[in-house]
């Protein structure tokens, strides 16, 4: 008899389990990024030690965003020797974000955009491979 009650108990909370599951998938079309404020770095992953422009593309719902509050650069070294240097992003138009900086010895780099605007905070970063880093 207990036994049966177990098996009885198993089933029904089988059953209970899978009868509350949420079956439906959300199609790509239907998955929205959270934030409408999108930054791409447009810059070469490889470079040479030297003066460059650093380059992002700033986009609110899919159009090139025209106004932020603040456009940052962050620049650092992947090894964390150094100090980080932040630099700021001057608007060339067509949501366009520009800044000069100069790398000044051979290492992997990372490169951080950082925007406020329309009551948002992104960031996204990529590597960089400067001069010879073998």
């Amino acid at each position: 008899m207990n036994k049966i009650l177990q098996v009885v108990f198993w089933i029904a909370s089988l059953l209970l389990f899978t009868a509350c599951g949420d079956d439906q998938v959300a199609s790509e079309d239907e998955i929205t990024p959270m934030n409408k404020v999108i930054i791409e770095i447009q810059m070469d992953n490889e470079m040479n030690v030297g003066q460059h422009n650093l380059k992002s593309q700033i986009y609110y719902e899919g159009k090139p965003l025209k106004e932020t509050e603040q456009m940052m650069f962050e620049i650092w070294m992947a090894d964390g020797e150094g100090d980080r240097e932040v630099v700021k992003g001057e608007h060339q138009g067509e949501g366009i974000y520009t800044a000069g900086f100069h790398f000044d010895r051979d290492g992997l780099y990372y490169v951080q955009a950082r925007v406020d605007a329309k009551d948002e905070h992104v960031q996204t970063k990529m590597k960089i491979d400067v001069g010879d880093t073998e």
